[in-house]
């Protein structure tokens, strides 16, 4: 990513702020949940995370979160709870969406991130849901169409899961 994309990034993340949370819970049905086949993605730590959103195993949640949004790290440690306590009916896979590495990495070690994690610092992957703040969920069902969006773990979401 060139400086002045990451400028403009960061100018764009600045004047929407990093999210908040709503109340809100949208379905948008039919929007786009990957290309076909399963992806490799780099994680923030430089391991390789596999995921098919069209082939789950089962409903899965992504977190796009993100070091440079406080709200994120204010929430992260509800996520990781979540992780744990839905294991084996909801899969949770975080998308950090630093431009950095080192900023990524800090956010899933700083916060003590237990699930799944990629990094995605051109905000590919989150384009495909159309997220344009952070933080921001996206459930996925288990034919890996969007059932929910939502800004951040609101009460209409956990009653979803």
């Amino acid at each position: 990513m060139s400086i002045i994309q990451r400028i403009v990034m960061f100018a764009a993340v600045a004047a929407m702020g990093c999210g908040g949370a709503s109340t809100a819970v949208r379905a948008d049905e039919g929007a786009p949940a990957a290309a076909d086949g399963a992806e490799t993605f780099d994680s923030p730590t430089g391991e390789k995370v596999t995921l098919d959103t069209k082939h789950l195993k089962r409903r899965t949640l992504l977190v796009f979160a993100a070091d440079f949004c406080p709200i994120c790290r204010r929430e992260t440690s509800e996520f990781v709870a979540l992780a744990k306590e839905k294991r084996g009916q909801v899969d949770v896979v975080g998308v950090v969406m630093d431009s950095e590495r080192s900023a990524a990495r800090h956010y899933v070690d700083s916060q003590k991130v237990t699930y799944p994690t990629i990094w995605d610092p051109e905000w590919r992957f989150a384009m495909r849901y159309k997220v344009k703040a952070t933080p921001t969920l996206v459930l996925l069902a288990e034919d890996g169409s969007v059932e929910a969006v939502a800004s951040g773990l609101t009460d209409a979401l956990k009653k979803k899961l």
